[in-house]
């Protein structure tokens, strides 16, 4: 990780389903939003290892929610939390991401949603509507998806437009902006 706990290395997990966001992207990803992640809630669906909102901590950023649905990850997830001594930023909701969603996102606090869903489920084209909901959308500056850069995870959405799009060998990052009326 980089800033507050640089050089800290998290445990890793024994999961085979769970693919962590490689150093190079992680890090490319937050040069990009480097001015952003200081003044808003970053919102890790899909958590799995953590190491998307635990680097978002590490950098300043004054609130993390994890979202997670296993529950041997939620709980590893806590115990990194602890271990860092964060609880007052990180906090993290079990569930599926379809119930626990709409509860980590505030009308009254920007935010920036990263999606990491495994490879092979398609589920952010029906998320994203859950986010456009109830005027939820108003303070998202982006929602930014690690995906397969053979599939596009924007497909079919009419309430964002793609801000950018950034690729790192098999892996792409498709950042969402909401659209404006």
């Amino acid at each position: 990780m980089s800033g507050r706990y640089a050089g800290r290395c998290l445990p890793q997990t024994d999961d085979e389903r769970v693919r962590p966001t490689t150093e190079r992207v992680r890090r490319s990803f937050f040069d990009l939003i480097h001015d952003q992640v200081m003044s808003c809630r970053f919102i890790d669906g899909f958590a799995g290892t953590g190491i998307m909102g635990f680097e978002a901590v590490s950098r300043g950023c004054p609130e993390v929610v994890f979202l997670e649905r296993e529950q041997h990850l939620c709980r590893r997830i806590d115990a990194i939390i602890a271990e860092l001594g964060c609880h007052g930023v990180a906090s993290v909701i079990c569930g599926d991401i379809r119930r626990t969603l709409s509860g980590s996102i505030r009308d009254d606090v920007p935010a920036i949603v990263f999606f990491d869903p495994p490879y092979a489920l398609s589920i952010v084209p029906d998320l994203l509507p859950e986010i456009s909901r109830a005027d939820r959308c108003r303070n998202i500056r982006w929602v930014v998806v690690e995906h397969h850069h053979k599939t596009d995870p924007a497909v079919g959405t009419t309430d964002w437009r793609i801000d950018r799009r950034e690729k790192y060998g098999e892996t792409t990052l498709t950042f969402l902006g909401p659209k404006t009326l």
